[in-house]
């Protein structure tokens, strides 16, 4: 009677949803092990299996979601929480997140990446994304103007130039080699809940690879099942500041997210000083350097549930920035060659510069089942702008306008351990690029 009960003394359960918290019915579990097996979950997206003791694979898939598969130990009863992603996510690099008995699990992919989540962002304690992405290994960062608050900072991975190193919002192309450089130093944290960044390839298969160095795939700020607000302000010294506001939840079938961020800067430079500018008829003449930084964004998600596996996201994404680049430009002369020159000792540099950004990115996203797989489309547009006033002094200062659209129709079905994709319908335009200031 003991062995009996040994050979049946493991239960698998749990529970299957979307990575919102919507449950997940009819999603197909297959056991493969000692004694292999098969369920679907109930309404609830519930689940239970009794098995013999043993190591398992446990394959998860669902239409309308990238299907996972886990490696599960059953030497006792196990409970699994496992949260798909839907097909048409900006996030598939990472195609799902399994805890089992409340630890995280890893999960077998095709394409490895690295996620830093929001909570990653605010342990850091920091108000932009650019410092979490300092933490990985494989991310370059060029600040060519000196590296102050105020400069931009442009990333690369694994090395290439920064151009090479594609850029995207939930998916939507940003830059890639043709528009070439994003400066990240103003994106804000609140409006993301994770950064993925995966070297090599491009966030999405639709999208292709069309990089060198990697991309980096910011996610936008997602609705969320049980509402939730977030309020933040900070101040500092040299009049820095920082305030934001979350908000997050589903009425009814309407799954919002909202997110607004306010940064302000005086700078540590804030003064008038004798300059030297060549090829200028006052030398030395005198020159405000500053340092002071205004930045405004606004990110706004709306989702409408006609059912489980047919919906409709649009997003908006708007940001902002003014600063003063004139102090991380120009600097005291204390070149020993330049001993004897009127410039030597004094300030030197190309003047007084003002750096003004301005992204706008839209995006529509639907998907509904169609015969046996799912059918989905995707439309955006976005708009990044840079405008120099005054003095450049590399080759990231310029006056450009990149404009990109996209329009997508895909139908994909899900088998029993892959995801195969059929592009019916495809067009894209590389950005624009204005002239080189000065």
């Amino acid at each position: 009677m003991h062995a009996v009960v040994l050979a049946v003394c493991c239960m698998i359960s749990g529970n299957v949803h979307a990575v919102s918290g919507t449950p997940v019915s009819g999603a197909h579990l297959v056991l493969q092990g000692p004694v292999p097996a098969d369920v679907s979950t109930d309404a609830n997206g519930d689940f239970t299996l009794t098995v013999r003791p043993g190591a398992y694979r446990l394959a998860a898939s669902a239409l309308g979601y990238a299907s996972l598969t886990v490696a599960v130990d059953a030497d006792h009863d196990v409970k699994l929480e496992i949260a798909l992603e839907p097909l048409d996510s900006p996030k598939l690099r990472q195609i799902g997140a399994v805890t089992v008995d409340g630890r995280l699990a890893p999960i077998a992919g095709t394409i490895p990446s690295i996620t830093v989540t929001r909570a990653d962002l605010d342990a850091l304690g920091e108000d932009r994304i650019v410092e979490g992405l300092q933490q990985l290994p494989g991310a370059t960062f060029t600040r060519p103007d000196g590296g102050a608050a105020s400069a931009i900072s442009v990333v690369s991975l694994r090395g290439p130039d920064p151009s090479e190193s594609l850029v995207a919002l939930d998916g939507q192309l940003l830059n890639d080699g043709n528009t070439g450089d994003l400066d990240l130093s103003r994106l804000p944290t609140a409006a993301f809940s994770a950064v993925d960044v995966t070297e090599g390839l491009g966030p999405e298969d639709s999208n292709g690879s069309n990089t060198f160095g990697g991309a980096i795939n910011l996610i936008s700020l997602r609705p969320t099942q049980a509402p939730h607000l977030g309020f933040s302000t900070s101040y500092g010294s040299f009049g820095q500041s920082d305030t934001w506001l979350n908000a997050t939840g589903t009425q009814g079938r309407l799954g919002y997210a909202a997110a607004l961020d306010d940064q302000n800067e005086s700078g540590f430079v804030n003064q008038a000083v004798p300059l030297y500018v060549a090829g200028t008829p006052c030398n030395p003449c005198a020159t405000h350097l500053g340092s002071g930084v205004a930045a405004h964004s606004a990110l706004g998600t709306l989702t409408w549930s006609f059912s489980e596996n047919a919906d409709v996201t649009a997003r908006v994404f708007l940001l902002g920035d003014v600063r003063d680049q004139s102090s991380a430009l120009n600097g005291l002369d204390f070149n020993s060659a330049d001993i004897g020159t009127p410039a030597y000792g004094h300030f030197t540099g190309p003047g007084e510069q003002m750096f003004a950004q301005d992204i706008r990115a839209y995006q529509v996203r639907a998907r509904s089942p169609l015969g046996a797989g799912e059918l989905t489309t995707d439309l955006s547009e976005s708009d990044n702008g840079v405008a120099i006033n005054g003095g450049a002094a590399s080759p990231y200062d310029v006056d450009h306008i990149d404009h990109r659209y996209n329009a997508g129709l895909t139908w994909q079905r899900i088998f029993a351990t892959a995801v195969r994709r059929r592009r019916l319908y495809a067009v894209r335009v590389a950005g624009i690029r204005g002239p080189a200031f000065g």
